[in-house]
């Protein structure tokens, strides 16, 4: 019998998972004559991170927990200790970042980039294989937090429409990320729940894996594929039917003030807003010129061969040790140590005597985190972009671009290049009209009416170009002349000034402003001393950390209630006695699904290890086992459900909502970032096809897989 404990602890629980979801923020009601910080009243904000505490706090005052549970949930049972878990994803994570920070990511972009040239298609294969092989080592979080920053740039600069390059970049990470266990921190609770050895479980998914990863690309190419096919009918249609409306229409004399794009005369409109979502998807021919200096993104070409051996050598060391059962943590947490000690040596060496001597770094440094990294970049894709005619679909339009002026750009680029390295140009930031302008820029006043009929192409081109300069920058005009007044390199006097604006905007009140200047001392000294450490921090998810405790102690509180136990009788049913394939499809299925309604795929991927131990191992399980007609192989069972569960789990996050995955949340917070809006129902329609063909392919090669090994 289901007592009302037991109901208020579901009923908490499903509203926490609802504000995960739909996170939800309300000013408190205090009196205004009180001091604020920053003059304001504070906000409450309920969401991943406070949702799942405020439950904990809600069910530990009606009792229907205790401090058993909570400690169980921090330690851990059954094998499971989320503190092992936490301690090894933040170990790899920092090693990641870090290696990230490097610059080598965006160097490999730049590689990839050169390789596929100017054919759309081959580098949309070549960004998808990029992409899935860096997941495959350094986990999804870090490549989605870099490859998207780039990707958006990318797509801009080129005129491109983002939402093809982007989505498939989401899938890519997230599939190829079951491969290890250390890829997911789901792998981790699947490996730890189920007692999978690490090399086991990749022995286990490296199939799925590529029969999910191939089979998403082709999903996608062929969507996205369609989609162009469909809006050239359209238009194709919609131009036939506006020339049968003009050739029956007499001609009319339009107001003035106003014009139009009609015989080749210039409209007056507004260009159409970026990112260009007008443009193709999959465009055969890109408008590009020369080759991207992949050279000019490794900042620090030492600390990417360091990060690169310590992050190889922890993880055959992980796959070596998963023979013996050692702790992982045990194992990922002294590299981290080794690596973390490394940064702060090598910023000291490269940064801090500098800083220590209040002296300006030299021009040749490349500053982690600095601005003039990101505008260099920005710099180096302009000129990569070419001068061929465009469509308003960015299709190239123009054959007839000679090869002479593509090597004179492509010369030109490098001679910009090296006088900026011999002159140090990093001491004054140009100005963002200069990062995104064209190679020839032209004004407005030396674009006459020629009478051609493409001149309101190209003054549409030239419009959409001086649009993107707000976007591509993220700042204002205000804001860009003065930091291109300024020196980009830190100096103590400029970040005094910096804290004094700040502090001018809003001054905390008395009592927390010497907190407050303490905490600005001491971001100040990190950031000239270790800027490393300073942009690699931020970077860690360490939303992760309340989320993963909370949702552990929650697990406990449903266990404690009896609802694991209901569960895992609702599962031996469904299973039909715990049928081999038959749990394969329904623990697949069901963990796509509560992916998206559980509050992340590792709430889902905790809940589901509890259910299928609880039916294999519990009293319900035992019952069931004894009344079946043929012997039933439990080792089969937990071995088919983990690795169906692993497969659902990752391909989960591709999926319907954001927060089906931390990595979902952290792509849409950097797209907002960036100026980039991508609703739920556009996220929800591109993974639909995707999700369907990786659930079906991935979960029939698991089966075929059980098949051969029982």
């Amino acid at each position: 019998m289901v007592s009302g404990q037991a109901i208020a602890t579901i009923v908490v629980f499903i509203v926490s998972i609802i504000f995960v979801i739909y996170p939800y923020s309300f000013v408190l009601p205090l009196p205004r004559f009180l001091p604020y910080v920053g003059g304001r009243r504070p906000r409450i904000h309920i969401n991943l991170t406070t949702a799942p505490i405020i439950a904990i706090l809600v069910l530990w005052a009606a009792q229907c927990l205790g401090p058993t549970q909570i400690r169980d949930g921090i330690v851990g049972t059954d094998n499971v200790k989320p503190y092992n878990i936490l301690i090894l994803f933040f170990s790899l994570a920092y090693m990641a970042i870090t290696l990230d920070i490097t610059g080598i990511l965006q160097a490999a972009a730049f590689w990839v980039s050169n390789k596929g040239g100017n054919a759309g298609w081959k580098l949309f294969l070549y960004f998808y294989i990029m992409l899935t092989v860096l997941s495959v080592v350094l986990g999804n979080d870090p490549v989605i937090l870099s490859g998207t920053a780039f990707l958006v740039y990318y797509t801009n600069v080129n005129n491109l429409n983002p939402d093809a390059w982007l989505i498939s970049e989401f899938a890519a990470a997230n599939t190829a990320s079951m491969v290890l266990f250390l890829g997911n921190p789901t792998n981790v609770v699947i490996c730890e729940g189920f007692r999978v050895n690490n090399a086991a479980f990749t022995a286990y998914t490296i199939l799925p894996f590529v029969a999910c990863s191939v089979t998403s690309f082709i999903a996608l190419f062929l969507q996205f594929w369609a989609a162009d096919v469909g809006r050239i009918k359209s238009k194709l249609s919609s131009i036939g039917r506006k020339r049968a409306i003009s050739d029956s229409e007499p001609d009319q004399v339009e107001p003035k003030g106003v014009s139009t794009a009609v015989n080749g005369k210039y409209s007056s409109q507004a260009p159409p807003q970026q990112p260009n979502h007008a443009a193709k998807y999959l465009p055969r021919r890109l408008n590009v010129s020369g080759d991207l200096d992949w050279r000019s993104v490794l900042l620090d070409p030492t600390g990417a061969w360091v990060g690169s051996l310590l992050l190889g050598s922890c993880l055959v060391v992980i796959i070596v040790v998963s023979f013996f059962h050692v702790d992982v943590w045990k194992i990922t947490l002294p590299f981290a140590v080794a690596k973390f000690i490394y940064d702060i040596g090598w910023d000291w060496t490269r940064f801090g005597r500098f800083a220590w001597r209040n002296e300006p770094y030299p021009s040749t440094y490349r500053v982690p985190g600095d601005k003039a990294v990101l505008e260099d970049t920005l710099k180096e894709l302009e000129a990569h972009r070419g001068h061929a005619q465009v469509d308003e679909e960015g299709e190239v339009i123009e054959d007839d671009v000679e090869d002479g002026a593509q090597k004179t750009n492509g010369d030109a680029s490098k001679k910009v290049r090296i006088m900026d390295e011999k002159a140090g140009s990093t001491d004054a930031l140009p100005t963002p009209v200069s990062l995104v302008s064209p190679p020839n820029p032209i004004s407005d006043d030396l674009l006459p009416d020629d009478g051609s009929e493409d001149f309101s192409r190209r003054r549409a081109q030239h419009e959409r170009r001086k649009a993107t300069e707000k976007t591509l920058v993220g700042m204002d005009s205000d804001l860009a002349k003065k930091i291109a007044s300024s020196s980009s390199t830190p100096t103590p006097e400029s970040d005094e000034s910096a804290s004094r604006s700040t502090r001018d905007v809003a001054t905390p009140p008395g009592f927390i402003r010497p907190i407050s200047n303490l905490f600005d001392a001491v971001g100040r000294f990190v950031r000239r001393h270790f800027p490393t450490l300073h942009t690699a921090f931020p970077r860690l998810p360490f939303a992760l950390v309340p989320f993963a405790f909370s949702q552990f102690i929650l697990i406990e509180a449903l266990s404690n209630q009896g609802w694991i136990d209901i569960f895992a009788v609702w599962l031996v049913r469904a299973t039909h006695h715990f049928d081999l394939f038959a749990t394969i499809w329904v623990v697949g299925v069901l963990g796509v699904i509560l992916c998206n309604i559980s509050g992340t795929n590792i709430g889902a991927t905790i809940l589901l290890t509890k259910v299928v131990r609880a039916a294999a191992l519990g009293s319900a399980g035992q019952a069931a086992a004894a009344s079946a007609i043929s012997p039933v192989n439990m080792d089969a069972f937990l071995r088919a459900s983990a690795i169906a569960l692993a497969v659902a789990s990752n391909i989960g996050a591709v999926s319907f909502t954001f927060s089906a995955s931390l990595a979902g949340l952290l792509w849409r917070q950097i797209l907002e970032q960036k100026g980039i809006h991508i609703k739920q129902r556009t996220f929800a329609f591109w993974n639909m096809l995707p999700l369907l063909v990786m659930t079906a392919v991935g979960l029939g090669v698991v089966c075929a897989e059980m098949a051969v090994l029982y």
